[in-house]
């Protein structure tokens, strides 16, 4: 098990952990979307020479053994389309992840508005109240007696 990167900057410590787990994880996320890893090119090239081979051999052969590759043909077709729906359903759940990661992040941020504003407005009422305290105020008043 990989141990969890330790932030390095400020900006980094400011970011929840499940941010930070999604940046760290987007170029993952963007190979499965866009590339394809070394091997699966190798298990598709043996794939499809498999495929090809059972329909040549069902479609070129004789008896059963014809029969039996024109069905093997068929159950490699459904195996591709298997496979394909499931790496779909990796990207669809790493692009729900990563959506879900921003989600969090933007209410995040809005909490943290609101919590400004209202500290803002706060300081404004405390700003217009010592305003006034002191427009209430025409001379300086000296404490402790000024006559010696």
């Amino acid at each position: 098990m990989k141990e969890e990167e330790k932030p390095t900057n400020v900006d980094e410590l400011a970011q929840p952990k499940a941010v930070r787990r999604a940046q760290r994880h987007s170029s993952e996320a963007g190979s499965i979307a866009t590339g394809r890893k070394p091997w699966e090119k190798i298990v598709t090239a043996i794939w499809v020479v498999l495929t090809l081979s059972a329909f040549a051999w069902s479609m070129f052969g004789e008896g059963r053994l014809a029969e039996m590759s024109l069905e093997i043909g068929i159950v490699l077709l459904s195996m591709k389309i298997a496979w394909s729906l499931y790496q779909e359903a990796r990207v669809n759940h790493y692009m729900f992840w990563i959506l879900q990661t921003m989600d969090f992040k933007i209410s995040d941020l809005s909490c943290d508005l609101r919590r400004q504003r209202r500290t803002i407005k706060q300081l404004e009422k405390t700003v217009a109240d010592l305003r006034n305290e002191l427009e209430g105020v025409t001379e300086p008043q000296i404490v402790g007696g000024g006559e010696e």
